[in-house]
């Protein structure tokens, strides 16, 4: 699905995820698909979490995780 909807933009990709590294762990070209998509013209923006939000700690403790979800944003930018 992912793959399709990015293919098929013409105008606008929008990316919104605490960190995204499932989609590129997903779809292994998707970092070379959205370059030559801007390249064409279509507007490509991507949101991550802040890393140091309490937010994103708070979250990972709900998880029983604590510190991950900061490593990987981290790992992402």
């Amino acid at each position: 699905m992912w793959t399709r909807l990015i293919d098929n933009a013409q105008e606008r990709i929008g990316i919104l995820a605490y960190a995204g590294l499932f989609l590129v762990e997903q779809q292994p070209k998707l970092l070379q698909t959205l370059q030559a998509k801007a390249e064409a013209g279509v507007r490509v923006e991507i949101l991550v979490g802040d890393p140091d939000a309490e937010q994103i700690e708070r979250r990972a403790t709900e998880e029983g995780a604590a510190g991950v979800m900061a490593a990987k944003i981290h790992n992402v930018m």
